[in-house]
């Protein structure tokens, strides 16, 4: 399947799994059908970008919007046949000669520990937060398109408890403790971002998301978070769910 965000994968096997209408069209499920949590604007966002990669386009003439239905200024979407076709003739990978071999032994994976909960506090943040610069937040060495002196900086702040992926200031924390999730796999540290709750972390902040659909999960993050940093130095609170997280800068008389 072409590589598509979170939502977008949502959005699309959903509306697969519906009956087919139409001359075999598959109308694309409303947000309430699909049951992802983001909000609205960012579910039409997610298929906004569905239609500029021509995997979704209108339905032509009139139909019946019937419920579950993604309705589009008055006219329901479907799957193009061309995205149908190239699902219908992705060739399956060949599986590897099975060779006779007694398996060994399977360790189980330790359960990742549940973090602990604690109350919201709004923090006020000072007026020399620095933005952060370009860092994939997963895999930064050689290759890397941080640069130098950045990394320098990063380190520094992670021998005072930073993560070593960004200026750990208060957003930085908090973006850390909320989406930013570590993992333990077969002895190996794996941490993955809530891209999801990112979104929604966004656009809850009036912050277009729109931008970074197509980029890495660590220029998500810097992004989202350099343009939160301006509002809160003009003055603006950020919220999660409805609660104050961060003060803005207030300006001295």
């Amino acid at each position: 399947m072409t590589k598509l965000t979170d939502t977008q994968n949502v959005i699309v096997t959903k509306t697969l799994a519906r009956t087919a209408r139409y001359n075999d069209s598959y109308v694309v499920v409303s947000h309430v059908a699909s049951g992802l949590s983001c909000d609205a604007k960012a579910y039409k966002a997610a298929i906004n970008g569905l239609i500029k990669r021509g995997i979704v386009e209108n339905m032509p003439g009139l139909q019946r919007v019937e419920e579950g239905d993604f309705e589009h200024n008055g006219q329901t979407l479907r799957l193009t046949k061309s995205f149908l076709a190239e699902e219908a003739t992705e060739k399956p990978k060949k599986a590897k000669a099975a060779i006779n071999v007694a398996p060994a032994p399977v360790e189980p994976v330790p359960t990742p520990k549940k973090a602990k909960k604690s109350p919201v506090v709004a923090i006020k943040v000072g007026p020399v937060e620095e933005e952060e610069h370009e860092d994939d937040g997963e895999d930064v060495g050689a290759g890397s398109v941080v640069k130098g002196e950045y990394r320098r900086k990063y380190y520094e702040y992670k021998s005072e408890g930073g993560s070593g992926h960004d200026c750990n200031d208060a957003l930085a924390k908090f973006m850390n403790d909320a989406f930013v999730v570590e993992t333990w796999v077969d002895a190996r540290r794996v941490v993955t971002l809530n891209v999801e709750a990112l979104m929604e972390f966004a656009a809850e902040n009036s912050v277009s998301s729109e931008r970074v659909l197509f980029l890495n999960n660590g220029q998500k993050r810097m992004i989202i978070g350099n343009m939160i940093r301006k509002r809160l130095r003009k003055g603006n609170d950020v919220t999660w769910r409805g609660k104050v997280v961060l003060k803005g800068v207030q300006s001295e008389a």
